[in-house]
């Protein structure tokens, strides 16, 4: 806020009008169905949108990329230690609110419980560029004890 006070009025106009239509990220940790030693991080944003780049970014001493899935008509991915870039599309726009792809991670051999900070980075949203951020402190699943 301190940033938008030294603003004038019709340049926070601008600024307010601009972030309303690059839109905003939302990130959310969920249970994987059948899976208690899987957790999943599901990306959503408060917009439409019918493609995108991103990147996750995880500590690897903690967790392990167990996969993603997607309702979109076309994705790719990357892995690489500690991180997955990934570009979507679909035909129709995704709704507002509705996951655009759920990642899930597994705890590292010998990690047992607490927390970690998964960060998602969008690069691209639409046709246009973005610089939208989002830091999840993410409870690390328990290990499967059978």
């Amino acid at each position: 806020m301190a940033a938008l006070a030294q603003l004038r009025d019709g340049d926070a106009a601008l600024l307010y009008l601009h972030l309303l239509r690059r839109g905003s990220l939302n990130a959310v940790q969920t249970a994987s169905a059948g899976e208690d030693d899987v957790s999943r991080v599901d990306v959503t944003y408060d917009r439409a949108v019918t493609n995108g780049i991103l990147r996750v970014e995880y500590d690897e001493s903690k967790l392990a990329f167990a996969g993603l899935e997607s309702g979109t008509h076309a994705l790719a991915y990357r892995q690489e230690p500690g991180a997955v870039e990934l570009a979507f599309a679909r035909g129709s726009a995704i709704p507002a609110g509705e996951a655009v792809v759920g990642l899930s991670f597994r705890a590292q051999k010998g990690v047992i419980g607490g927390e970690t900070a998964v960060t998602i980075r969008t690069r691209e949203l639409g046709q246009e560029a973005a610089e939208l951020t989002e830091v999840l402190t993410m409870a690390i699943p328990l290990p499967h004890n059978p």
